[in-house]
């Protein structure tokens, strides 16, 4: 899908290239007590292809593929939020994730509340990919947001 914004330097070559995955892992930025996260994502799938991370911490998930439908959840471990909706097939659309109080996440609208453990896990923020169990997005994750609170719906909105 042709797009414009940059990406990672592509070699111009006669033979074919072949370039790795914009990958980006931040440092230990997701703070357990309560936080949200933010992506607008689009993806080349067009079938279910199982699990793939937007947001990632370990094996914990801020934001990833739902693997048995069109849909994202929050994942800390023990508990699932999960909001099946808009289909984000060669499409952007936004998502969050959120937890403190309890787990929801957001796609075309607030998903079902799941109860929240205490953790999001330990180690780096991973964004497009899980360190863990290498699940990787197949597509774009673009302006990625992190706060350090548990957005409401209204927050979530304006965002």
């Amino acid at each position: 899908m042709p797009s414009t914004y940059p990406t990672s330097y592509i070699a111009t070559t006669a033979a074919a290239v072949t370039r790795n995955a914009d990958v980006l892992i931040a440092g230990d930025i997701i703070t357990d007590a309560a936080g949200s996260g933010y992506a607008e994502i689009s993806s080349i799938w067009s079938i279910s292809n199982g699990q793939a991370f937007i947001l990632g911490r370990g094996v914990n998930s801020i934001l990833q593929r739902n693997g048995g439908s069109i849909g994202v959840e929050i994942y800390d471990s023990t508990n699932v939020a999960v909001k099946d909706g808009s289909n984000y097939y060669n499409s952007v659309v936004p998502v969050a994730g959120t937890w403190g109080v309890a787990m929801n996440v957001y796609n075309a609208g607030a998903g079902t509340p799941a109860a929240y453990d205490g953790t999001m896990g330990s180690g780096s923020l991973n964004i497009g990919n899980s360190s863990a169990s290498g699940g990787q997005w197949n597509g774009t994750v673009r302006n990625v947001k992190i706060f350090n609170s548990e957005l409401t719906a209204t927050e979530v909105a304006d965002l």
